[in-house]
């Protein structure tokens, strides 16, 4: 007979912010946390945010990317838009954002990718 799985609560009080329809991945041996929406929290500009956080073991979070979406200093062409519900996958040793839905009033259609999460292409 099978042996029953448990959860086992890592920390009440991560460093991130609290958050829905953000990604979750496994890369470069380490869990990853990326974008999110909270409009009721004021770390959330425009609702959704684009920082990226990353941890080894799931108790200790680091952020890798501060939020810039929604900010004077948020370009466009070289960032991605905070987003809720994208696509988020590994494929060839790099981590995907792909479109999301329309929590900032369009839905998104575009395609980013990372090898550090730091630094969107």
């Amino acid at each position: 007979m099978p042996q029953p799985y448990a959860w086992t609560q890592v920390t009440a009080e991560a460093a991130f912010q609290p958050r829905d329809g953000s990604g979750a991945l496994f890369f470069a041996d380490t869990m990853w946390l990326i974008g999110g929406w909270n409009p009721r929290h004021p770390d959330f500009s425009k609702i959704c945010v684009n920082d990226v956080w990353h941890s080894a073991d799931g108790q200790d979070w680091t952020r890798t990317k501060q939020n810039t979406f929604g900010l004077p200093s948020f370009d466009d062409a070289s960032d991605w838009e905070g987003r809720h519900t994208a696509g988020y996958a590994v494929h060839n040793n790099r981590m995907w954002i792909i479109g999301g839905d329309a929590n900032q009033g369009h839905y998104q259609n575009d395609v980013w990718s990372t090898t550090d999460g730091r630094s969107w292409t």
